[in-house]
């Protein structure tokens, strides 16, 4: 799938997408000329490696929030 359709299966916007790929932290894509061609499979194990990082992250901070 392309781009738009992936940050849209991922729950995440486009350009969220597209800054985390430029950053090497997004999801495995395949580039057919200028497309960025996304598999689902991929997708399903960046989601879910990406989003327990992000929850444990959040977790982080809730820990050393002031009360």
């Amino acid at each position: 799938m392309r781009a738009r359709e992936a940050a849209a299966y991922c729950g995440i916007a486009y350009q969220t997408l597209m800054n985390l790929r430029s950053l090497g932290q997004g999801p495995r894509g395949e580039v057919h000329g200028r497309l960025v061609v996304f598999h689902e499979d991929d997708l399903d194990e960046w989601k879910r490696q990406y989003f327990t990082r992000e929850a444990a992250r959040d977790a982080v901070k809730l820990e050393h929030a002031e009360p």
